[in-house]
């Protein structure tokens, strides 16, 4: 039997037969049935190529005899849905196909006079004479017209630009003329999906002439022209998003504002992500060194400028947080023989590497010191040398360079010498338990981070509970949802935020269980979008040259930085504070217990039905706080504009709802009162900020604020503390 050396392409060229394409192809499809499983998507190549020797002994097969074959044995082995993700992958590269030969051929003009239509195509930068085939085809390969429509149609579009005088005209305009005569004719369309992606000129002008765009911007708060780039190219791809990608029914909740999809803007890139300065060295860590990786991690600059590297490499490919976790454990080993000075340089060094640049987002740094004889939290190889250099012949001395380290680089951000302006600085955060409570050189670097915050900056402290509720260790993230002390995850992959406010509203006052349905309704068309962006996903991470592919797929047969199948899907909720109001006529900070009762049961039960959702599709689901602004701002907005009468009533002069859980900031309520009324409503939840901000005055010091610290990790359920002093 002879063995497959070729293949014909489609042109009639002959390349050689790569078992690797098939293999690829085969492993995108079972990822976007929900399954990942390489050696299966190998055996499963294997039976292809072998059919293809046993059917094509004497020709060379076409691609289409190939694709067909793939089709063929993916349903004989019952995988059926593994074969329909292949066959509708391959009918759209087919569509895109036609689109983009359609557009490259060059017709002749169809009239025969002198008055040619001048087409500008500036997403293309070229122009083109009108041509009537060209259109007529493009619209063909969309596939929802016939060639005899799209004839008639051209024509149409033709007759129009002729009866006009129209010397040029952009293709934008050609497009919505095409769009017109097809609602002429009762074409049936999907008109979500003709949309495109349109940005009208003022759009364009405000995002390249006004100051601010949302996100770091030069001195004097212009923007930089790449910031300017990325916001419109963000809003290309959120309408691409909305049109093509997402079902329909989580495209209008979206638009009507019953939820929040995050990361429209990058909707081939995942939430938020950990990166550990041990897989730089692992050869794991995207961007590094792929050959003898150990050697990036041989000095600490060279781990600081690799891990800067990673850091920028990681931000690229999410969409909101990115973290720097276990920093001063892999640090430990190579600065116990540095001095005190060498130790303040490579703190500094870090502290520039980890900075974002402009247009970027901050990374959160962990700076929690190494226990003396606590176990590895990491199974890499360098983690665990580092964790055997901690335990072995000088622990001591490994945990004094560590917290040496860690008080370095909490010290040289609060004076911030050389450094870039403090919104462009990596967050420190630094863990509190018990253990570190008890350890005098980790308390020691406590103290300094809470110095810290009375100095100006803002510190995160995750609380880390080792027994009773345990949250799982915060520094590597949230636990899956309901699962305490599991293994944490190293990446979210999407978030989709539930508006509570616009659900309680429509409820109606004391109507708690119809609100409960509808938040029922609500879960499962975030469901739906979650196992909508996980096949995105598993067809960008799966491709051999795609996006994703650094992440998810390991180089040189090492493990992947993160698994897919392992990450976890955010139900996020905002505005509890105005469905509480809503639905009982108070707001959080009003001392009836009903009102407390009534939150605690919002989101135990949210947190009930998130996890059933991820159990149905298959995926890690948790239910988290959505503390961004932003989203509270766009969702009141959204339900101003829906029942303006209403919520002037109800809400007059706010302009946005109360983010996460968290209590109106301006309710007349003390401090005290407000940590009671928000803190126990994170026991249901995977990732919660209670923010504090203090009087410096009253504080009580470092040493008060770490007083606070452990009297919330005893007697409370918070996830995580972020304090600001003024």
């Amino acid at each position: 039997m002879r063995r497959i050396a070729l293949i014909r392409l489609r042109d009639g060229e002959t390349v050689p037969f790569e078992q690797q394409r098939i293999r690829d192809a085969i492993e995108r499809a079972l990822l976007a049935a929900g399954t990942e499983n390489r050696t299966l998507a190998v055996e499963i190549a294997s039976v292809v190529e072998l059919f293809l020797e046993k059917t094509f002994s004497d020709e060379v097969p076409s691609t289409a005899q190939v694709e067909d074959m793939v089709e063929k044995v993916l349903m004989d082995t019952g995988h059926a849905a593994a074969a329909k993700a292949f066959i509708l992958h391959r009918d759209r590269r087919g569509r895109l196909r036609d689109a983009r030969e359609a557009r490259e051929t060059r017709f002749q003009p169809t009239l025969f006079d002198h008055r040619v239509v001048v087409v500008d195509d500036g997403a293309e930068g070229r122009s083109a004479a009108f041509s009537r085939e060209r259109l007529a085809r493009t619209m063909a390969a969309d596939g929802t017209v016939t060639r005899a429509v799209a004839d008639d149609v051209a024509a149409g579009v033709e007759s129009r630009l002729r009866k006009a005088g129209v010397a040029r005209a952009p293709a934008s305009l050609v497009r919505s003329l095409a769009e017109v005569e097809l609602l002429a004719r009762d074409v049936p369309l999907d008109l979500r999906r003709r949309g495109g992606a349109v940005l009208p000129a003022e759009r364009l002008a405000a995002a390249l002439y006004r100051k601010g765009t949302g996100g770091p911007a030069a001195p004097g708060g212009a923007p930089f022209p790449a910031v300017a780039a990325t916001e419109l190219g963000g809003a290309a791809l959120r309408s691409h998003a909305l049109g093509e990608l997402l079902p329909a029914e989580v495209a209008r909740a979206h638009l009507d504002g019953d939820l929040h999809v995050h990361g429209l803007e990058l909707p081939a890139a995942l939430y938020s992500a950990a990166l550990r300065p041990g897989d730089v060295a692992a050869g794991t860590a995207p961007g590094c060194a792929a050959r003898a990786p150990g050697d990036a991690a041989r000095s600490a600059r060279r781990l600081t400028a690799s891990l800067g590297r990673a850091a920028r490499f990681v931000g690229a490919a999410v969409t909101h947080d990115v973290a720097v976790i276990d920093v001063p454990r892999s640090y430990a080993p190579l600065l116990v023989e540095a001095d005190r000075e060498a130790i303040q340089e490579e703190a500094w060094h870090l502290l520039l590497e980890t900075s974002a640049d402009v247009g970027g987002r901050r990374l959160a740094l962990d700076l929690t010191p190494v226990l003396p004889h606590a176990p590895s939290s990491a199974a890499e190889p360098h983690d665990a040398r580092v964790a055997h250099d901690v335990r072995g012949d000088a622990p001591d001395r490994a945990a004094g360079a560590a917290a040496a380290f860690s008080a370095a680089v909490l010290r040289a951000h609060a004076r911030r010498e050389g450094l870039p302006p403090p919104d462009l600085l990596p967050v420190p955060t630094v863990t509190v338990s018990d253990r570190v409570l008890e350890s005098p050189a980790a308390r020691d670097v406590l103290r300094l981070a809470a110095e810290a915050v009375l100095r100006g900056s803002s510190v995160v402290f995750p609380l880390e509970r080792e027994t009773g509720r345990g949250r799982g260790d915060a520094r590597h993230g949230p636990p899956a949802a309901g699962a305490s002390g599991a293994r944490p995850r190293g990446a979210c992959a999407g978030r989709i935020t539930l508006n509570l406010a616009r659900l309680a509203r429509r409820a109606g006052r004391d109507r708690v269980e119809g609100f409960l349905r509808a938040c029922d309704r609500l879960v499962d068309v975030a469901a739906l979008g979650h196992s909508a962006r996980r096949e995105i996903l598993a067809q960008v991470a799966a491709a051999s040259g795609g996006c994703l592919a650094p992440l998810l797929r390991g180089p040189r047969g090492r493990a992947p930085l993160y698994d897919l199948a392992e990450a976890t899907w955010s139900f996020g909720i905002t505005g509890l504070n105005e469905a509480v109001q809503l639905l009982s006529g108070f707001e959080l900070h009003d001392g009836d217990e009903t009102v407390s009762r009534l939150a605690r049961r919002i989101v135990s039960y949210v947190a009930l039905r998130v996890k059933a959702a991820g159990a149905a599709g298959d995926f890690v689901a948790t239910l988290d706080a959505d503390e961004d602004p932003a989203v509270a701002r766009r969702l009141f907005a959204m339900d101003r504009s829906e029942a303006p009468a209403a919520m002037a009533e109800r809400f007059p002069g706010r302009d946005a709802f109360s983010p996460g859980v968290t209590v109106r900031a301006d309710a007349p309520i003390d401090l005290l009162a407000r940590v009671e009324r928000e803190e126990p409503l994170h026991a249901n939840l995977s990732h919660a900020t209670l923010r504090l901000a203090l009087p410096a005055a009253e504080a009580g010091g470092p040493d008060g604020i770490v007083a606070l610290l452990r009297k919330l990790l005893r007697a409370g359920s918070a996830v995580r503390v972020e304090v600001t002093t003024w």
